[in-house]
């Protein structure tokens, strides 16, 4: 299931706009696709688990598709930090 189908696509094209130049209007052009790609990882945390929870749990099952990325993410950034 894809909420937004295109979503690395837009990130691919937004990073380097964002990156290489200060223009107002590409910065314009580009902040709509971040709201867009920002929106669909909550999106896409709440979709998945309706048609799988069992009846009446879905609400319960929402965070776990998002846990372990987060999870993942935090624990690399914190690895990769090195020794403090």
């Amino acid at each position: 299931m894809s909420v937004l189908p295109g979503r690395p696509a837009l990130g691919g094209l937004r990073w380097p706009v964002t990156a290489l130049t200060a223009s107002p209007a590409a910065m314009a052009l580009a902040r709509p696709p971040h709201g867009l790609t920002f929106a669909a990882r909550p999106l896409a945390a709440m979709a998945i688990p309706v048609p799988v929870a069992p009846g009446g749990l879905a609400a319960r099952a929402q965070p776990v598709p998002a846990s372990p990325g987060t999870g993942l993410v935090a624990a690399g950034l914190t690895r990769g930090a090195g020794p403090p």
